[in-house]
């Protein structure tokens, strides 16, 4: 395996150069309170494939805060540093860019698909900003003027802690996942208000009715974080080419579905990446 550090202004990413003739990159962001070295094992089974893989950590995560404490960004700045890393890789290679969004890295890579320098996107979940059935309803109450206040007053006091929000051990289908999480010093364990205020309103450029490029929505079926119901309702809101795959067995298809996930990624971009 050969791995390479990079870095765009303040924001890392470990690439894992294609270990046969390069046809294009995927960009990987990751899901919630992570980065991108936890999904190792998949990019470099993908690498073998003739794919260059970019792990990119988002702002207030990993290697990517130096600037700031751990768990404070926005969404929309996720989204920025996801288009210049995109814009990086192209001055790099010249080739077409595949956004790969695990989880909540959904949200970034469905919305950098408004810039040049991305081709398509991979979604592995269903929080899709302005699909009117993903995290929020319609009437979204993170947009009131109340819960603005709030984040503006208390926004970096106020936090959530992930520990306690999310049972890793039921999520990732193994007891002592959280355990395992934990030993590692690069993963995020709080997000302030004012973050995950910015997430819940934040309105991608292109909305999802209005899309043009290649999408393939890709879901495990016993994923209890992503159910493939709910995935799927998300799914039919987006416009343009796209496809719909519900993996049998797995859950959080990157970490535990890697051989049957990589093949499907690969099908999609080389059909679509012409």
């Amino acid at each position: 395996m050969r791995r390479e550090d990079h870095t765009v202004g303040d924001i890392f990413s470990y690439k894992y150069p294609a270990q046969r003739d390069a046809t294009y990159n995927v960009l990987l962001l990751h899901g919630i309170g992570a980065h991108g070295g936890i999904y190792e094992p998949f990019s470099t089974l993908h690498a073998g494939k003739g794919a260059h893989v970019w792990a990119m950590d988002a702002p207030g995560h990993g290697r990517s805060s130096h600037t700031r404490p751990r768990g404070q960004f926005t969404l929309g700045e996720w989204v920025e540093a996801a288009v210049r890393f995109a814009e990086h890789i192209r001055e790099e290679n010249g080739l077409p860019v595949v956004a790969l969004g695990s989880s909540i890295g959904s949200a970034p890579a469905y919305s950098t698909l408004y810039a040049d320098a991305v081709d398509a996107a991979v979604l592995m979940g269903h929080g899709i900003p302005g699909a009117e059935k993903g995290f929020l309803p319609r009437q979204n109450p993170f947009k009131a003027k109340e819960v603005q206040m709030i984040a503006g007053r208390f926004g970096r006091e106020l936090k959530l802690h992930i520990d306690l929000a999310i049972n890793f051990d039921e999520d990732y289908g193994f007891r002592g996942a959280e355990a395992q999480k934990k030993a590692d010093p690069y993963n995020t364990w709080t997000y302030d208000f004012s973050s995950l205020v910015s997430f819940w309103t934040y309105e991608p450029k292109v909305p999802p009715s209005e899309n043009t490029k290649p999408i393939m929505v890709a879901v495990g079926a016993e994923d209890p974080m992503s159910p493939p119901a709910a995935v799927r309702e998300v799914f039919d809101e987006i416009a343009g080419p796209t496809e719909f795959v519900e993996i049998p067995g797995p859950h959080q298809l990157l970490l535990f579905g890697t051989e049957a996930f990589s093949d499907h990624i690969h099908d999609f971009a080389l059909r679509v990446l012409k």
